[in-house]
């Protein structure tokens, strides 16, 4: 398991959605802080906004793409078009991986109902399976994207 993995499954213990762990994971390769990543994806959890759609695993990775590849600059449809191939190239492997990039699907739970997310909850689902895809999701971007592997932090729980 790399150091990203393992902070994101941490992240997710300490009671932070997928979306968030994802982003979290990676925020220091791109300057930001473990806070800003939970502060932007703090609402993508349960496949966004609890609504069981795209998993958040999922959309915390399509976030660390963008900020790897995404446009910036108006003039720039070259960085635009990899950034989506990039995106798109993250979707197929992560559902040829995981069987789905839906949240409800995944689960096996609808989390947008409260009686499907009492139901999630109450068989484990989210600490029992989300983890799972967590390192799928991490997995997968380690692989697109060209990071060196960090350098093993200390215990301290620093950088949180």
């Amino acid at each position: 398991m790399t150091d990203r993995v393992s902070r994101a499954r941490e992240d997710m213990e300490r009671g932070f959605n997928c979306a968030v762990s994802v982003l979290s994971a990676f925020a220091g390769e791109f300057g930001w802080s473990a806070h800003q990543a939970r502060q932007v994806a703090g609402a993508f959890g349960g496949g966004m906004g609890r609504s069981g759609g795209t998993c958040g695993a999922v959309t915390g990775a399509l976030m660390v793409l963008g900020l790897a590849y995404a446009k910036t600059r108006a003039d720039d449809d070259e960085a635009r078009d990899r950034c989506y191939a990039e995106a798109t190239a993250f979707l197929r492997a992560f559902e040829a991986r995981c069987g789905s990039v839906a949240c409800r699907t995944l689960l096996g739970h609808d989390v947008s109902t409260p009686d499907g997310y009492a139901a999630a909850r109450d068989a484990g689902a989210f600490k029992i399976v989300c983890p799972a895809y967590l390192q799928a999701a991490v997995e997968l971007l380690e692989r697109a994207l060209p990071l060196p592997e960090p350098p093993p932090r200390h215990r301290s729980g620093q950088n949180r």
